[in-house]
């Protein structure tokens, strides 16, 4: 399946909705706790993977790739995704640095954490787990409409996505062995988005939704559109620049 499968949803009044609810932390106290929790989420998805891995070898040893009988998509689909599942894991441990000095914002439940993270999952949770890119573009419209994100913020919504998939993952992955059909079923949707999102042309897809892009192309002679991509990134990180250094955003 790919997105071109997912029947297109308009998420544009969930994004903003969910913009409407987000604070801004000016000092965060909670950084510190952020980082332990995404730390352990790493770990556990490496456990998770070498786990599958030991159930595979010791329970079918005719090996991960065969063809088995009553194997619960979910648990099927995790045992072919170990490799997937490392790689998403490895992926946002490398950009912790750059997510803990994101802006901050405290959830309901008083969690603090990078907002982006918080859109990722409320981006997942309105399309069901189900991938589009259609959904992510109004989603993220939405949300922008009033709290535009900032250019590293939006560079880093592909790491926010694998880790709040992670945390799905690791949340119905103990359930589905267990042989609980939602659990499995919620499992099997969250690494068919997985896969999805790696495949996903990204600089492609979050360069129209850069807040200033469109004040860019407005130059006269059309120059900047008729740039490559690495070329108006400078332009994009040099405006990022600036406003990080005066009191208006980007």
């Amino acid at each position: 399946m790919n997105s071109t499968d997912i029947p297109e949803k308009d998420l544009t009044v969930q994004g903003r909705a969910f913009s409407a609810r987000q604070t801004l932390l000016k000092l965060p106290i909670g950084i510190g706790k952020f980082k332990e929790r995404t730390l352990f989420t790493v770990a556990s998805a490496f456990a998770l993977a070498r786990y599958t891995e030991e159930q595979i070898r010791t329970q079918h040893p005719q090996g991960q790739g065969a063809k088995r009988e009553n194997v619960p998509p979910g648990i099927q689909r995790l045992e072919e995704n170990t490799r997937l599942l490392r790689s998403s894991a490895l992926d946002v441990q490398n950009a912790l640095r750059t997510l803990v000095k994101l802006p901050f914002v405290r959830s309901v439940t008083g969690h603090e954490s990078a907002r982006i993270l918080g859109v990722a999952q409320a981006l997942l949770s309105a399309s069901e787990y189900r991938w589009s890119l259609s959904g992510l573009s109004t989603f993220l419209k939405g949300f922008q409409a009033d709290s535009p994100l900032s250019l590293e913020e939006l560079w880093t919504f592909p790491i926010a996505l694998k880790l709040a998939l992670l945390e799905e993952i690791l949340a119905q992955a103990a359930g589905a062995f267990s042989n609980l059909p939602a659990s499995d079923a919620a499992l099997n949707a969250s690494l068919l988005c997985t896969q999805e999102i790696s495949l996903t042309d990204w600089p492609k897809q979050l360069e129209p939704l850069v807040p200033f892009e469109d004040i860019l192309r407005q130059d006269p002679s059309n120059t900047y559109a008729g740039m490559d991509f690495e070329s108006r990134d400078l332009y994009r990180i040099s405006i990022s620049k600036i406003a990080a250094r005066s009191p208006m955003n980007e």
